[in-house]
């Protein structure tokens, strides 16, 4: 992923309406990503799947990965920006391909995360799943419980992937303005 998305960057062609769509998608994602780290907390940063509870208020409640969800619509803002000089096939070409690889990325993570919370939590997960959809939110979040509710201070470590969205912003709109 991060191949592609240097790739993406290198070939740049921003104008002001891709700037202001992919800017305004990826603030809704980053945010988005903000609200379920307050409740998921930095256990979800690591390498090795871990849950030490199962999460279903706030965005938990909406969708199943309110995390990935918040990753997929950043990237998508990232690619809307990334491709408004470009030719409308080439436009499409690049869209495709980063609904691809997010597709392929978290497909893959999904099913090996819904594989551990099944068999760490068993009939509470599978209720979950019942309830709540894997990655589209359908409707309002359920209230938290005084266990599961936002946290400000899980967002503390998120400090570095904050640093890297404003650098990346940041590069768009130099490279639009001809900086760079």
């Amino acid at each position: 992923m991060a191949v592609f998305a240097l790739l993406m960057l290198v070939m740049a062609r921003p104008t002001r309406l891709s700037l202001d769509w992919g800017i305004s998608v990826s603030i809704l994602g980053e945010l988005w990503r903000l609200w379920a780290l307050g409740y998921s907390g930095e256990h979800t940063r690591g390498t090795e799947v871990a849950a030490p509870r199962l999460i279903t208020s706030g965005p938990f409640s909406v969708c199943r990965n309110p995390l990935y969800l918040g990753n997929a619509l950043n990237s998508l803002g990232v690619t809307v920006a990334v491709c408004g000089g470009w030719p409308l096939p080439i436009r499409l070409g690049l869209l495709g391909c980063c609904a691809l690889a997010l597709a392929l990325v978290y497909g893959c993570c999904v099913r090996a995360e819904e594989r551990f919370l099944r068999e760490r939590f068993g009939s509470a997960y599978d209720d979950y799943c019942r309830r709540t959809p894997r990655f589209f939110p359908r409707r309002w979040p359920t209230p938290a419980s005084r266990e599961e509710g936002f946290c400000w201070g899980n967002l503390g470590f998120e400090k570095v992937t904050l640093i890297w969205w404003v650098l990346c912003w940041s590069y768009l709109h130099c490279r639009y303005i001809g900086v760079l």
